[in-house]
């Protein structure tokens, strides 16, 4: 019969940092900011009160609610996506097609130029008085949609907006 190597020694380190975990964790989720957090509701659309209790909305620079579903442009070139895959570094030239930039090796160059006019669809928008999100709209760009410009995204990524770096388009 064969006999199955003893792990005793590896258990014994791991249940005295558990211990020494459990007391940090237990007061991370005994803060304040943790407790707000958790009693902040998981909305899809923000609506927030202000100081008069009346109901307040994000808006675009047109005055138009941002929700989910909606498409939105961008509506300035100084954006870069630096968190995109190797198949997406690049930029849109004259013609509005994608260039690849074969030579990743500067920094400036490890990212996708998002051209003004690309489109995309908010998939959330965060509620920037209980979470205080710096930004608030997250826009998910689709290959091959929402090339209505002549902009077509090179590959499917997500990123993250202020209100008035994006226009509401439908």
């Amino acid at each position: 019969m064969a006999r199955w190597p003893s792990f005793a020694f590896l258990l014994s380190p791991i249940v005295s940092k558990h211990s020494i975990c459990t007391k940090g964790v237990e007061s991370i989720f005994n803060s304040n900011r943790f407790q707000r957090l958790a009693s902040a509701p998981l909305k899809s659309t923000v609506i927030s009160s202000d100081k008069d209790g009346e109901v307040a909305t994000l808006l675009d620079r047109n005055d138009v609610e941002f929700e989910v579903g909606c498409i939105v442009r961008v509506n300035s070139s100084n954006y870069k996506a630096h968190h995109v895959s190797k198949k997406g570094f690049g930029y849109f030239n004259e013609d509005k097609e994608f260039v690849l930039s074969l030579d990743v090796a500067e920094r400036g160059k490890k990212c996708l130029s998002i051209p003004e006019g690309l489109r995309g669809a908010v998939t959330r928008v965060y509620d920037i008085n209980t979470l205080g999100t710096n930004f608030p709209i997250r826009v998910k760009f689709i290959k091959g949609e929402n090339d209505e410009e002549g902009y077509a995204s090179p590959l499917t990524f997500t990123m993250h907006f202020e209100k008035n770096e994006v226009d509401v388009v439908v």
